[in-house]
């Protein structure tokens, strides 16, 4: 909730009635992050923002997974995955007691 309010004077905050709603999300029992690594074994998982479209709010949470998809036909110059720019994983929800995707 603090840092909220500096994001907010900078321009980008979430808005202080949204940020506590992620806040209360939080809580024990109800955390988005928490169901979020069990589901997709994510790791160092958290809360990194919210992307407004005109279809829809979608909440963003970040960190790294074990498994997953493999990519067999990459070309050799591209990263593959965990490690350079693919180290982290994104995943997203429009409803934050929603699915991840």
């Amino acid at each position: 909730m603090d840092e909220n309010k500096v994001f907010e004077r900078a321009g980008v905050g979430i808005g202080e009635d949204e940020a506590y709603r992620v806040y209360k999300s939080l809580s024990v029992g109800r955390c988005f992050i928490q169901k979020l690594t069990v589901k997709k074994n994510a790791k160092n998982a958290r809360f990194w923002g919210k992307i407004l479209t005109t279809g829809g709010d979608y909440y963003i949470a970040e960190g790294s997974a074990e498994g997953g998809d493999e990519f067999p036909d990459l070309p050799p110059d591209v990263e593959g995955k965990g490690t350079g720019i693919n180290t982290l994983y994104y995943w997203a929800t429009t409803q934050l007691s929603g699915d991840w995707a």
